[in-house]
């Protein structure tokens, strides 16, 4: 393993952003561009990269006069590569974006005042635009609002959600056993799991309708019909993982039925395949094995390489 390659480290460090990266450059250059733009400087970006090559490495190279980063390989599995990231951070807040999402200009700023201002409370979610400035999911609440059991599950998105590192610290991370990429068949709903323990742990959550990130609108039909299912089955283990009853199971699988129905209507059979996954996902994720009641597994390999900008 190579040691770390030191080239400025900031001397103190109030947000820290992890970025899990693969197959993607002109998306992450774009997100590193709006890191430079911000008004708030403090900050630094975290890469974890799971490329099989030094894509990235040219990419994020164009920045280091820009912006402060820290650059490490890791094996697939997006919990995985976050749970590193979070290893790594100096920021006393962290936040999670994707890689081909963006920021406003004054975001951080806003995040940093808002967590300064709130002392009791732990987490902070916001909703997700993109550039014409249309939410990307019909999912978000319609106000501001204190998170509990019931709007967590349509407030936060990992990519707009910022969290206290000490929060982080107590609760254990991301549950690698699921999201994109795990070695399991429940690919989602990571980031409502994390949200749920800060919230079991006695902390607090608000979800901030004013405030958003920048992410690219996808169409269900653009996404595959396995990749619903494995979503869905994310969705259905978190509401059995804390104890939703079946009703609220029966509730989200009839919202996907409806839009799996809807799409038939308008004559889209593979947005209608999409959604009737995504029920499937659903129903069978509910029922999961006892392995997933215990704890918050983790496997966080260490890093190959660490590079500091």
């Amino acid at each position: 393993m190579n040691e770390p390659q030191v080239a400025c480290i900031p001397e103190s460090i109030s947000v820290s952003l992890v970025v899990a990266t693969v197959g993607r450059t002109q998306e992450l250059d774009r997100l590193l561009a709006s890191m430079a733009s911000q008004t708030f400087k403090n900050v630094e970006v975290i890469i974890v990269d799971q490329n099989g090559d030094d894509r990235v490495k040219r990419t994020i190279e164009r920045w280091k006069h820009g912006v402060r980063y820290v650059h490490v390989r890791s094996p697939r599995g997006l919990s995985r590569a976050r749970n590193l990231g979070i290893t790594l951070a100096s920021g006393c807040v962290i936040g999670f974006p994707d890689d081909d999402c963006w920021y406003p200009d004054d975001l951080l700023l806003q995040v940093k005042d808002w967590f300064d201002r709130q002392p009791a409370y732990d987490f902070l979610c916001c909703t997700a635009q993109d550039e014409s400035g249309r939410e990307v999911a019909s999912r978000w609440p319609g106000r501001s609002r204190v998170i509990d059991r019931d709007s967590v599950l349509r407030a936060c998105a990992s990519a707009s959600l910022f969290i206290r590192k000490a929060a982080l610290d107590h609760i254990g991370g991301f549950d690698e056993r699921m999201g994109l990429g795990a070695a399991t068949p429940f690919q989602s709903a990571e980031d409502s799991d994390l949200a749920l323990r800060c919230l079991h742990s006695g902390r607090k959550g608000w979800f901030e309708k004013q405030l958003h990130v920048y992410h690219p609108h996808k169409a269900a039909e653009g996404a595959a019909s396995s990749r619903a299912f494995g979503y869905g089955m994310g969705f259905g283990c978190l509401l059995r993982m804390h104890g939703y009853p079946p009703r609220t199971l029966l509730y989200h699988v009839a919202r996907a039925l409806g839009g799996a129905s809807k799409s038939l209507l308008l004559a889209d059979p593979g947005k209608a395949h999409f959604y009737w996954n995504s029920a499937a996902g659903r129903l069978k994720g509910y029922r999961i094995p006892k392995m997933m009641l215990h704890g918050n597994q983790s496997d966080s390999q260490k890093a190959e390489t660490c590079e500091y900008s």
